[in-house]
């Protein structure tokens, strides 16, 4: 029988044979069902080109292309002979022109599927966006058709939404319109015709739901009305709701079926998602490493594969893209992972970024999300770092540095990602088909992904790009700052030198002229009592540099108590202290001892002075 697009082709053919073509001659009978025929085939061109794109097979028929082209062809061919063109007959030139109609309907229908598929696969393929604009030449008619125009208006624009989430306001107002014309027709024509409204209608719903969260409010002509998107009746495509993985026994039944023989896709993406937000030990990172283990196999053994290495149609790049995603996927959810709970340095990023960026040269998928975060951490990194104060210049430049780089990759792969609408991952075409019966099956490529709003993206490089700004300045400040306190340091310890230097050379001064003030004045003083009381003197002074030294901290440099209580000095102080009381009580003795063995003394008048002396008697020999 063929797929979809080629029975409308043959339906075509079959229906308007070159022989179809009336002549005035034929009753009246016959152009009232050659009219209700080509008015029957719009309809039946609508169903089965809504069918068609539906069910995905511009993707997974080989041939596809060929027959839309054939298509295409036989809709531009002459629609009538001259003979019947200018036959003069009202009859005929009104079913020749209707006839016409359907001929240009068919093509301009057919040439806007022809741009959807070539917007499709720049989805999946990861050169640079060759089609960024494209021209398609249509039929300029006033046809009077209302069903299959409903495909290039509404159609079309639901199945680009798979690939391009309405985001923009003018977009979102344009599927809210597409809603309400399906309501209105949903209710006319035949029940074929009807199943494929609703479907589209679901298709609607199922799209609204992707991409709004809470409730909304739309404006009618009589009122305002609420629409809850949760609430929507989406259909089958129901089928197509990812149900998170949010308990480790799902969890559990996940792991088993990538530990199995057939594995789906689906369970590395929904386990790797689920350990990301719910792990929360930095040693759970193991886990991780086991599904990417997994994973990794079957990449490897598909990497290795024909269709892999030379995929021949458009399913096989699809799926060598979807692999390619979902191993980007993995990792960019172990990386996010280990930068929020692993607190790596900035080497350990580095060298984490760097597997990822290979894996992205080794699938040519750019994808914006390990870039920021990365980002994230490595300004978290800096403002830490900042925050001690006392940090190192050269590491902190390199930090900034990186920040840098980062930041020009994430701009790069941000333009990669909106040039394709990049979506976080893409399941093969086999896990991204849903069939309802034999009838219709349902094609959704971005069915488990969540939107991303790229306008928001560049919003948060543009903060990143502030953000790098104001680190700078606050590096270059604590820079600064560490400069003043330095050179503030540096007056301090001047001064403190200088208060140290005046408190020697006052000692050492003081003591130079207590030793002249004792060989001078103390005549009658033996070498040895002399030498003693020099020596005394020393100590005292010793004594007086040394308290000062202990007590300068913190007179001059202002240094808590609590804080010098723990410092060496303190504690040599403290040491020394003792020993100049053992040694001053020592002294004491001792002079004591020479005081009892000297005898009386004696006055003696200086008769050139006339000044009184103190003679000192010999000291008695000891028994």
């Amino acid at each position: 029988m063929g797929f979809i697009l080629e029975q409308c082709y043959n339906h075509f053919i079959e229906e308007f044979p070159e022989s179809w073509l009336p002549n005035s001659s034929e009753e009246e009978s016959v152009f009232f069902d050659k009219s209700a025929q080509i008015e029957n085939f719009f309809e039946t061109c609508f169903i089965l080109l809504s069918r068609s794109i539906i069910s995905g097979e511009y993707i997974n028929v080989p041939n596809f292309l060929d027959v839309l082209n054939n298509f295409l062809a036989k809709t531009t061919v002459e629609y009538a002979p001259p003979s019947l063109s200018d036959s003069g007959s009202e009859k005929v030139d009104k079913l020749l022109s209707r006839y016409r109609d359907l001929n240009y309907s068919i093509y301009n229908a057919l040439q806007h599927y022809n741009y959807f598929v070539t917007i499709s696969k720049n989805k999946f393929s990861t050169e640079g966006n060759q089609y960024k604009y494209g021209f398609y030449k249509l039929k300029n008619i006033n046809s009077t058709d209302k069903i299959l125009k409903l495909f290039p208006e509404i159609t079309i624009p639901l199945c680009l939404f798979d690939y391009r989430f309405p985001i923009g306001e003018d977009e979102f107002q344009n599927l809210l319109i597409s809603r309400d014309r399906l309501k209105e027709y949903i209710s006319e024509g035949s029940s074929e015709r009807r199943s494929v409204l609703a479907v589209l209608l679901h298709k609607c719903h199922f799209i609204i739901y992707n991409i709004k969260e809470s409730p909304f409010y739309i404006n009618t002509e009589s009122s305002a009305i609420c629409i809850n998107p949760k609430d929507l009746d989406i259909g089958d495509y129901d089928g197509f709701i990812a149900r998170e993985c949010d308990s480790e026994s799902q969890a559990n039944e996940l792991l088993n079926d990538i530990s199995g023989v057939n594995p789906e896709l689906k369970s590395f993406v929904l386990l790797m998602k689920y350990y990301k937000q719910n792990l929360s030990n930095k040693s759970d990172i193991v886990k991780m490493d086991f599904v990417l283990k997994k994973f990794s196999d079957i990449y490897q053994i598909k990497r290795n594969s024909r269709e892999f290495i030379n995929p021949s149609n458009s399913v096989e790049e699809y799926n060598k893209f979807s692999l390619n995603s979902i191993l980007n996927f993995l990792h960019n959810c172990r990386f996010s992972f280990y930068t929020q709970k692993c607190e790596p340095n900035l080497k350990q990023i580095k060298e984490e970024l760097r597997h990822i960026e290979n894996i992205q040269a080794k699938t040519g998928v750019k994808n914006f999300h390990p870039y920021e975060k990365a980002i994230e951490a490595i300004i978290k990194c800096i403002e830490l770092h900042i925050e001690k104060g006392d940090f190192d210049d050269k590491l902190i430049e390199d930090k900034l540095e990186e920040l840098g780089r980062i930041i020009i990759l994430y701009r790069e792969s941000y333009e990669w990602s909106r040039a394709h609408q990049f979506f976080p991952f893409q399941l093969p075409f086999e896990e991204s088909m849903y069939c309802v019966d034999k009838s219709i099956k349902l094609f959704v490529p971005s069915a488990y992904a969540k939107y991303i709003d790229y306008n928001t993206l560049k919003e948060r490089l543009e903060q990143f790009n502030r953000t790098k700004e104001y680190l700078r300045f606050r590096c270059d400040l604590s820079i600064e700052r560490k400069e003043i306190t330095q050179i503030k340091n540096d007056i301090k310890t001047s001064d403190k030198k200088a208060y140290d230097l005046i408190a020697i050379f006052t000692a050492a001064i003081t003591f130079l002229f207590g030793i002249v003030d004792i060989f001078i004045n103390n005549t009658t003083l033996n070498l040895y009592q002399l030498i003693a009381n020099t020596i005394g003197f020393g100590v005292l002074l010793l004594l007086f540099a040394s308290l000062y030294l202990f007590i300068s901290p913190l007179l001059i440099q202002r240094i808590n108590w609590y804080q010098y209580l723990k410092t060496g000095r303190c504690i040599a102080g403290v040491v020394l202290i003792g020993i100049y009381a053992i040694l001053v009580f020592t002294l004491s003795k001792t002079s004591q001892s020479v005081i009892d063995k000297i005898g009386p003394v004696e006055t003696v008048v200086d008769s050139l002075h006339n000044k009184p002396k103190l003679e000192v008697q010999q000291i008695k020999a000891v028994e």
